[in-house]
């Protein structure tokens, strides 16, 4: 999911820099946004559909859910 944002930022970076998204995520580290791509961390590829904007990974197609813990449940530990 970490890598995932990172990605949304460098696309919506791109975005408002060339005014459209990229064809594909190699152009986000080819426009300096990026130093590379992410590797993904199950071994699959990150997918961009640049017709809807979407991006997922090959190998969870739904993105993961991130669950803030809050400071009482910290404190119970």
């Amino acid at each position: 999911e970490r890598d995932l944002g990172l990605l949304a930022q460098a696309l919506e970076r791109y975005r408002r820099r060339k005014g459209r998204v990229p064809a594909a995520l190699g152009e986000l580290v080819t426009s300096g946004l990026l130093p590379a791509l992410p590797q993904e961390p199950f071994g699959g590829i990150y997918r961009f559909d640049a017709r809807t904007g979407t991006m997922r990974s090959s190998t969870h197609p739904e993105r993961l859910r991130v669950h803030a813990v809050s400071k009482a449940a910290v404190g119970r530990r």
